[in-house]
């Protein structure tokens, strides 16, 4: 994971404001976080089916970790949907 944390400068050279640290996987990390291969994460990637990601200048593919958290617990919520019980009756009769 890493950390992003930047420093702008002013025409004189002196720093003048801090950028909030942003932690951030590679595509390797992720790989690892979910047990599967690089190669399986460009697929996602490719079929748009992963978590968000974003390509810094030099080409390196990042997610962020907030963002990656954001679409564990999407997923979580979409397969609890599938999988919940069927409510309760509420006419007082048993069920079979």
């Amino acid at each position: 994971m890493r950390d992003d944390t930047g420093v702008t400068a002013d025409s004189g050279g002196a720093a003048t404001e801090r950028y909030e640290p942003v932690a951030t996987l590679t595509e390797q990390q992720l790989a690892a976080r979910y047990g599967k291969t690089v190669h399986t994460i460009r697929r996602w990637r490719w079929r748009k089916q992963g978590p968000p990601w974003y390509k810094d200048p030099g080409g390196t593919v990042w997610y962020r970790l907030a963002s990656v958290l954001t679409w564990e617990s999407e997923q979580e919520a979409a397969v609890s949907g599938v999988t919940a019980q069927p409510p309760a009756r509420t006419d007082g009769a048993a069920a079979s």
